[in-house]
């Protein structure tokens, strides 16, 4: 990882050093949950940008399909595997 850019409320994008091979790898973490306090949430990729060989954007989201939103999380983790 190279860096990893913040996108604004809950949205990251990871950078990688190396470029993967493609854009095909998995890649899954948590959140902690909206004012630190329940359990974590899940990441969730961008439905907006797809992920490519150089970079997977994400975000923190809270809320229901149809009224999510995202939010700044105090502790992310992400893990992406090739």
């Amino acid at each position: 990882v190279s860096s990893i850019t913040d996108n604004g409320t809950g949205g990251y994008t990871v950078n990688f050093t190396t470029a993967m091979p493609d854009a095909n790898y998995s890649a899954s973490g948590l959140c902690t949950s909206e004012g630190g306090t329940g359990n974590p949430q899940n990441v969730s990729p961008s439905s907006i940008v797809p992920p490519t060989p150089n970079n997977f954007r994400f975000g923190c989201i809270s809320g229901s399909i149809g009224t999510a939103v995202g939010y700044d999380s105090s502790y992310v983790t992400i893990t992406i595997v090739e």
